[in-house]
């Protein structure tokens, strides 16, 4: 940039106002200010850096923590059904034994007495038995219950009673086009397959 103070003129017969001190302190004024505005751009993007680390890592632990928790009700879960299997199993292994019995006393003359000694326990037991079969549909409703309120207590990181789009974007399952990251709308439709499946 010519600051026209005539010294690069030949001989020096051109004469021009020296204007070099004035140029260049505009120079320094708008570098400074170039400079000050990359500084201020740097401060803030550190700072959103810092913020999203400080955010991962807090979803980190809250997920850690959820899996953690879903374990624990998964490993109560089972020992309490292996135990209610066991129990169920040999009280139904009773009652068909008894059952047989009773069906080879159908032809006794006592069983036309329902109020005969030996017969009445065997109405019992055939009662019994038909409630047991109701236990059965109850036992597997009770387990349907267990598991949606099992999964949805592992989606609701939080616990606030709620699923929101940013819990569904934690699991990695939910993750359709396997770019690495759940989008909005990959979570929005996992959130309705997931309530679905909950009601059924």
């Amino acid at each position: 940039l010519d600051c026209c103070d005539g010294s690069d003129e030949w001989l020096g017969r051109v004469k021009c106002p020296n204007i070099c001190v004035e140029i260049g302190r505009k120079m320094r004024e708008e570098l400074e200010r170039k400079q000050a505005i990359q500084r201020e751009g740097n401060a803030i993007r550190n700072q959103l850096v810092k913020e999203a680390e400080q955010m991962k890592t807090e979803k980190k632990s809250k997920l850690e923590a959820a899996m953690a928790e879903r374990e624990a009700i998964q490993a109560s879960y089972d020992q309490a059904r292996s135990k209610l299997n066991l129990i169920y199993n040999s009280i139904i292994k009773i009652l068909k034994i008894r059952m047989k019995k009773l069906q080879k006393q159908r032809t006794k003359p006592e069983m036309l007495n329902y109020k005969h000694g030996m017969v009445k326990p065997k109405f019992f037991c055939m009662r019994i038995y038909i409630i047991f079969a109701e236990a059965k549909k109850l036992k597997k409703e009770e387990e349907r219950k267990f598991k949606a309120s099992a999964a949805f207590k592992t989606l609701d990181v939080n616990q606030d009673g709620k699923i929101t789009t940013d819990e569904m974007q934690l699991r990695k399952e939910f993750d359709v086009d396997e770019d690495g990251v759940v989008s909005v709308e990959e979570a929005n439709v996992s959130s309705f397959s997931v309530l679905l499946h909950l009601m059924i």
